[in-house]
Formats: structure tokens, C-alpha cells, sequence
């Protein structure tokens, strides 16, 4: 009972930051939970966590995560520019905003797939071997000059024959049908299905996030529809722009949330890691990953 109390007072506390539009609060936010990440990286280093082969890339995929994330707080902040004359303008840099948060929530994506919703370990193993065969296929592309890199090169070709026989012999990889078996030998992708399919079948809200992605895609790829964005922004003015970054802030304190979650479902002694003084941290976190997690139109949808 006392708990549901405490859910309740919090969830409450975090619509009403949310119903201010309190920025300030909300960059707190990603500070406070981008430092959970880092602590449960190194929470898998100085405990020595025996994992899984498969789940080799884990620790590096935190990191890179956790730069992403300290990176937004610094674009949050304004880009300088300077001209020949050493006039300086600070702007919001709306397109490097929306191109992090997407780098995010494919980082996100990734470590899902990987490690968190694989459920025996012959899944997580053709998902190990399916990305290391994208990354050395596509490292064969290149042409290698130097006698050191021919070298690497060849060893790289004879690992990728390797990985696909082993492929060929994993439970879950047979499980697959013969097209989807000739598209992941193929080593053209390091996923079995795309990036919205992945939103669709991952943990986090599908509408909320997969809308995200897409918005911020259009910006990353230079296209005219995120062009005609920017342009509506900063026509509309600091109001505008002030939405897009708390929207952007928002959805990024959510995945931050997901993400620390999973990862203490995953190793639940991760969890000391939580001092006293970080209980209220700790039941917020839970909170906004409630949120990241309950998509509201699809629970109607299907009532």
C-alpha cells in the first residue's frame, strides 16, 4: 500500500514538472540518470560480472550511450558561431538536438536487441553473430593498402565464414525461415528487421518513439521535410524552440530510465549501487520508465 503511495507521489511530481515545462528540472533529470548509466558500466567492470560471450559489446554500448546523452546537455546549453569578423551568435542547435536523440534511441534499440530481449541463449547468440558478421562485411568494402591491414582484412574474411557456418548449426537461426536465413548470412544488416519494426517490437512506447525517430531521420538525412522543420522553429521563435528541446528532453529522460531498468532486471545486484540518499532517484527512475514503457492510444486501441 505504502509503495502504491509512493508511485502515485511521484508519478504526480513528474506531471506537474512536465505540466510546467521546467527545463532546468528536466536537464537534472538527464544529468541525474546519464550518472546511473555510467555507475552500472563500471558496476560491470569492478564487479568482474561473468556474462554471456554474446554479450561482449554490452559495456562499450553503455558508453557509447552514455556520451550521447552527455552530449545533448551540452547542445542544450546553445552552439556558438563565429564569423571572419569574430561576431559571435550562441544559437539552440535544434538539428544537432534531434540528431543525437535519434543516435539514442537507435543505441537504445541496439542494446535491446542484443542483450535484453533475446530469450534463450541460442537468440542471443545468432543476434551476437548477426552483428559482428554486419560490421566485418561491411569493414571488407574498404580496400586495404598497407601490408598490416591485408592482412587484418584476410583474417576478417576467413572470420566471416566462420560465423556463418556457425550460424547454420545455431537452434534459434534455424527456427528462422529460409529467406530470412539467406538474409542474415548476407551480413547486409546487423539486425533481423528494421529500425520502426524494432520500435514495434521493443519494450518502449511504439507511437511516442517510432514518431521520434522519424521526425528526427528526416533532420539526419538532410531532407526537405526536416529542412521545412527547422525553418518553422525558428520562424516560431524561442516558444517553439523551448518545446522541441523540452519534448526531446523528455523522451530522452524516459529512455535513460528504460534502459537502467532493464539493466537492473538483468543483474538485480546491480542495485547497491543506489546509496539512501539516492531512494527518491531510484523510485523516479521507475516511474519514467512506467511512462517510456505504457503506450496509452495502443492499450485503447486493443480494449
Amino acid at each position: 500500500m505504502e509503495e502504491d503511495i509512493n508511485y502515485i507521489k511521484i508519478l504526480l511530481e513528474v506531471a506537474s514538472e512536465y505540466e510546467n515545462g521546467d527545463i532546468n528540472e528536466l536537464k537534472n533529470n538527464l544529468l541525474e540518470t546519464n550518472k546511473v548509466i555510467v555507475s552500472l558500466t563500471s558496476f560491470l567492470d569492478e564487479e568482474k560480472i561473468q556474462i554471456e560471450f554474446w554479450k561482449e559489446h554490452f559495456e562499450i554500448l553503455l558508453v557509447k550511450y552514455s556520451f550521447h546523452s552527455s552530449l545533448l546537455l551540452k547542445i542544450i546549453e546553445g552552439t556558438q558561431i563565429i564569423d571572419l569578423e569574430n561576431r559571435i551568435v550562441v544559437m539552440q542547435d535544434i538539428s544537432s538536438l534531434r540528431i543525437i536523440a535519434r543516435v539514442m534511441i537507435e543505441n537504445y534499440l541496439t542494446i535491446y536487441d542484443l542483450f535484453f530481449s533475446p530469450k534463450s541463449n541460442s537468440e542471443g547468440e545468432m543476434r551476437f553473430y548477426l552483428y559482428e558478421l554486419s560490421g566485418l562485411t561491411s569493414r571488407q568494402k574498404f580496400e586495404a593498402k598497407n601490408h598490416e591491414n591485408i592482412i587484418k582484412k584476410e583474417i576478417e574474411k576467413n572470420r566471416i565464414a566462420e560465423i556463418q557456418e556457425l550460424l547454420k548449426v545455431n537452434e534459434y537461426f534455424m527456427s528462422l525461415e529460409s529467406k530470412y536465413q539467406k538474409a542474415t548470412l548476407s551480413g547486409k544488416s546487423s539486425r533481423e528487421i528494421s529500425w520502426e519494426k524494432l520500435i514495434e517490437k521493443s519494450d518502449i512506447q511504439s507511437k511516442l518513439f517510432r514518431s521520434l525517430w522519424r521526425l528526427f531521420s528526416n533532420t539526419a538525412h538532410s531532407e526537405l521535410l526536416g529542412a521545412i522543420q527547422l525553418k518553422e522553429t525558428i520562424k516560431n521563435g524561442q516558444e517553439k524552440e523551448i518545446e522541441e528541446i523540452f519534448t526531446t528532453l523528455f523522451s530522452c529522460v524516459l529512455l535513460n530510465s528504460c534502459l537502467i531498468v532493464n539493466f537492473l532486471d538483468l543483474y538485480p545486484n546491480s542495485k547497491r549501487i543506489f546509496k539512501n540518499n539516492s531512494t527518491d532517484l531510484y523510485n523516479k527512475i521507475n516511474v519514467w520508465s512506467k511512462l517510456a514503457k505504457y503506450d496509452i492510444e495502443d492499450k485503447l486501441e486493443n480494449e
